[in-house]
């Protein structure tokens, strides 16, 4: 589209009409969570603290701030986040939220890196302190093909083990989210789980996952946040957690954008009909498709957003940028220059183009506010 523009905070925020945001009730709270004070759904950050939930405001919900390959940083850490002094690291991240903060109206993001993907709660709370935008903490384990040996053997051979032997991935997911992470104050607000190209049961331990996930989801009432590789991959999840026991009215299957360019409209109102959230979150910016999986183009993708908007499903889509200020695999000539900022997408492009197609302040809102806000809002619904 032409004559696109980067808005300033002022201008997103007024246009979005976000500007009442804060002002905003948090759904009825049907149930006691454990977030729950005075009426309002207490979400924790990784500053440690924990905010109402109706101070979110704008919400990118499928994002990340730091991500490294954890066993490289160790042994090679000159091509990884070791390369550069760790103060000159947080500064450039502290630097991008700043900036997403001010000229791009961010004012929360969920961070979707757990543990398995090098998720590290101290930095994480380092940048938080110095920032203006709320960070939200997942938890779960980033299983593709199998768990480490000390999740996989206790998994596959729980004979082998007495209480004495340490607890278990469901249980550290639970410490995560109840009691905090380390020594930092800091807990999780959401589960994340995934599958992608060899599916759920393609290896025994990424359908062991999704059962963890799930008892962890039931015992604590997180939401619980998916990766996935398309509508057919999503609708196995959905069937995954059915029998699982799970609601899902409480699950996010993440990254609908690399649904088939042939998918049908009727298979994500089938995962809509089913009560789930779907998001479309891979927008990026400009970087190479690295996921084995065949990714719709930007214009098929904003096409079905406004075509579920006009079917009446505005109310469970969300939209997010997809990228992230440091992540080692990305080359070099990448991440360099001044004109690189992680979380521009959707405001210098996805919404300005969905407001042209005809999509309204409101819808806008509703994706990128309330809907996010409802997903962090359901652990005050607790368990079950």
């Amino acid at each position: 589209m032409s004559n696109k523009r980067t808005l300033t905070r002022r201008n997103f925020v007024a246009s979005a009409s976000l500007a009442a945001a804060s002002t905003v009730l948090p759904v009825s709270l049907q149930a006691a969570g454990s977030g729950k004070s005075a009426g309002t759904c207490l979400i924790p950050t990784a500053r440690g603290d924990a905010i109402p939930s109706s101070k979110l405001g704008l919400t990118l919900p499928t994002e990340l701030i730091i991500q490294e390959s954890t066993e490289v940083n160790m042994n090679w850490p000159d091509v990884s986040w070791g390369g550069a002094p760790e103060e000159e690291r947080i500064a450039w991240v502290v630097e991008q939220l700043k900036y997403a903060h001010e000229n791009f109206g961010v004012d929360t993001i969920i961070d979707r890196t757990i543990p398995g993907i090098g998720r590290n709660v101290p930095r994480m709370q380092k940048v938080a302190k110095q920032v203006p935008v709320n960070i939200i903490v997942t938890t779960g384990w980033y299983t593709l093909y199998e768990l480490p040996y000390y999740f996989h053997y206790r998994e596959n051979f729980p004979e082998m083990y007495g209480p004495g032997d340490g607890p278990s991935l469901e249980d550290f997911i639970v410490r995560d989210i109840e009691e905090g992470i380390l020594d930092t104050g800091v807990r999780a607000a959401a589960i994340k789980v995934l599958s992608d190209k060899y599916g759920i049961e393609g290896t025994p331990d990424v359908r062991k996952v999704f059962g963890i996930s799930a008892r962890a989801h039931r015992r604590t009432g997180a939401p619980l946040l998916t990766h996935t590789v398309g509508t057919d991959m999503a609708r196995l999840q959905q069937d995954v957690f059915l029998e699982d026991g799970v609601d899902l009215s409480r699950v996010v299957l993440g990254h609908l954008d690399r649904a088939a360019p042939d998918a049908k409209l009727s298979e994500f109102e089938f995962l809509l009909d089913r009560g789930s959230f779907i998001s479309f979150d891979g927008w990026g910016n400009g970087e190479p498709n690295m996921v084995a999986s065949n990714p719709s183009s930007r214009e098929k993708n904003l096409d079905r957003i406004v075509a579920l908007i006009n079917k009446g499903y505005g109310d469970h889509i969300l939209i997010s940028a997809g990228l992230m200020p440091f992540y080692d695999a990305f080359p070099q000539a990448f991440r360099a220059g001044g004109n690189y900022h992680a979380y521009s997408r959707l405001a210098v492009d996805i919404i300005p183009t969905l407001k042209e197609m005809g999509v309204s302040d409101a819808d806008i809102k509703r994706l990128t506010v309330d809907n996010p806000r409802r997903v962090l809002e359901s652990k005050c619904l607790g368990g079950y």
